[in-house]
């Protein structure tokens, strides 16, 4: 038992010297994400700022950049610093962009083109947005893999009181990532250090990944011993009370470790698993549930009349962006204000809402047991800091209880949730946002919850460092 017990100090003092200081800057990374996210341009932000589409004058399409037969995967109108823009995405072959105007391809997106799309975020009498340069590799905020097939990317300053950056995608015209001088400033206290964000470990994935995992790991293990030590260490005073046979730094490190050591072991295990290691927790790819309510995709030519009868069309006012839908072998256009709000079409321009027996033939193509509208969110579809939930939305539950859910307009799968997706939920969403309930999302409930909670374990993680420095000192 005495060797046990040394071969456990040895172990818990010589890996918290190792990685004690990384779940240090864990906790206090994380209080500051409590309040400032890794910066992200969100579609709603992005449609307040594009221009309404006109239709006088438009639309044509002279060029044929695909055979007639050929199968789009989905296409999109917006405007692009003042010519609206068709995307067309086929199924075989690489996007295409047209100027819906002289009805020709657009080879390339301009430096003038991105300086006009980031000026849309300029207010009156800010200086003259310039261009910071097109970047082909990655940079602190678009290291993200997303960001690849979007370069190069035009990186443009607009030189505004707030200090905001905007990322143009020098493929589709698109603003793509928008950051401020103070996100900036506090995500390199933030979720760079939280999340091991660095530009040179993040762009190598492998390396990225492994670090997180394996530094993780070892965060488990070096909690598990502390736990483990920190109730073998209880004695029992004269009358029968337990108590720690320490004083002052080790004290305050073990006394804390028992009662928030739970709590340290678990947001670092719900750290491990955001990373899925060796494929735990990955739910199944569900592109198929996804082609089977499309059920199948239109071809060139009709797209090609849709974009034609546009200026036909009484589209809401203020729409910003039409985009294509398909459900059950029907291609639907859909007209989004800047608002958000969205108004579905057929192809004939007729309005055309999501109707109850689609949803019905939705479910069956799907084999759903049961099919509901919600006009309240459930323990899965929520929305939570950032993340938008729209509703109403329609859940479709399987007889095994996997869940689609489904958008309510557009009639489009937007998730699924198996048994590999509900784990994820519950052992690294719940686990580490501390989300379990709604009540405990609601502010300033969580506010204060994870204030408790992280200030009692940086006191676990705090001492525990310092007691290893000053090991290494004497030594």
């Amino acid at each position: 038992m005495a060797l046990l017990f040394k071969t456990l100090v040895f172990t818990h003092r010589y890996v918290g010297i190792a990685i004690g200081w990384l779940m240090l800057v864990w906790c206090l990374s994380g209080l500051v994400m409590l309040y400032v996210e890794y910066p992200e341009l969100g579609e709603r932000e992005r449609l307040v700022h594009l221009e309404p589409l006109p239709v006088d004058g438009c639309c044509t399409v002279q060029e044929a950049p695909f055979a007639g037969n050929a199968r789009i995967t989905s296409f999109n109108m917006e405007m692009l610093g003042g010519t609206p823009l068709l995307r067309v995405t086929p199924e075989t072959e690489s996007s295409v962009l047209l100027d819906m105007r002289t009805g020709r391809v657009v080879d390339a997106v301009t430096d003038m083109q991105a300086l006009q799309v980031a000026g849309a975020w300029q207010s009156t009498g800010d200086r003259s947005a310039t261009m910071e340069g097109q970047q082909q590799e990655p940079d602190q905020w678009t290291v993200y893999p997303r960001f690849r097939v979007h370069r190069p990317l035009y990186h443009v300053a607009l030189n505004d009181a707030a200090g905001t950056e905007v990322y143009v995608s020098g493929v589709s015209g698109e603003a793509v990532q928008k950051t401020t001088r103070l996100q900036r400033f506090w995500n390199w206290a933030g979720a760079v250090p939280h999340w091991v964000y660095f530009t040179a470990i993040r762009d190598n994935a492998t390396l990225w990944n492994n670090l997180v995992i394996y530094s993780s790991l070892l965060g488990c293990f070096l909690t598990l011993f502390g736990l483990y030590l920190g109730v073998w260490q209880l004695r029992r005073k004269s009358d029968d009370k337990l108590h720690s046979p320490y004083r002052g730094w080790k004290y305050w490190h073990h006394v804390p470790g028992l009662i928030f050591g739970v709590l340290v072991l678990s947001w670092v295990f719900s750290g491990l698993m955001s990373m899925q290691p060796w494929g735990f927790l990955e739910s199944d790819d569900f592109g198929a549930e996804v082609r089977q309510v499309r059920g199948g995709s239109p071809d060139w030519q009709a797209v090609r009349r849709v974009v034609e009868q546009l200026p036909a069309a009484r589209l809401p006012a203020d729409t910003v962006r039409v985009s294509s839908s398909m459900l059950d072998g029907q291609l639907y256009l859909l007209a989004t204000d800047r608002h958000g709000d969205r108004t579905r079409f057929d192809a004939q321009w007729r309005p055309s809402p999501l109707s109850a027996d689609e949803i019905r033939r939705a479910g069956q193509l799907l084999g759903a047991i049961r099919v509901e509208t919600l006009h309240e969110e459930d323990e899965f579809y929520y929305a939570f800091g950032g993340d938008e939930a729209p509703l109403p939305v329609v859940r479709l539950t399987m007889a095994d209880d996997t869940r689609f859910y489904l958008d309510a307009t557009a009639g489009n799968v937007l998730m699924k949730i198996d048994s590999a997706a509900r784990g994820y939920r519950w052992l690294h969403l719940g686990l580490h946002r501390m989300d379990f309930t709604a009540w405990m999302r609601r502010r300033p409930v969580w506010d204060v919850l994870m204030w408790t909670l992280m200030l009692g374990v940086t006191t676990v993680c705090t001492t525990g460092m310092w007691l290893g420095v000053r090991y290494l000192r004497r030594r």
